[in-house]
């Protein structure tokens, strides 16, 4: 595996706070789908949204 690649699975393996806009509860989202603006799951009540940056 190469340096590059190794990188890139640490960045993806990042986890960060994100706010659930209907139950407005925060959990833990990985950075990359917030950065593609991909939807989230929030685990408290299963809603999909995004965050668009």
């Amino acid at each position: 595996m190469s340096y590059f690649a190794q990188m890139m699975d640490r960045i993806a393996k990042i986890k960060t706070e994100a706010k659930c806009p209907i139950c407005e509860k925060t959990s833990k989202q990985s950075i990359t789908k917030i950065s593609r603006e991909q939807p989230l799951l929030c685990p408290h009540c299963k809603a999909l949204f995004v965050i668009h940056g």
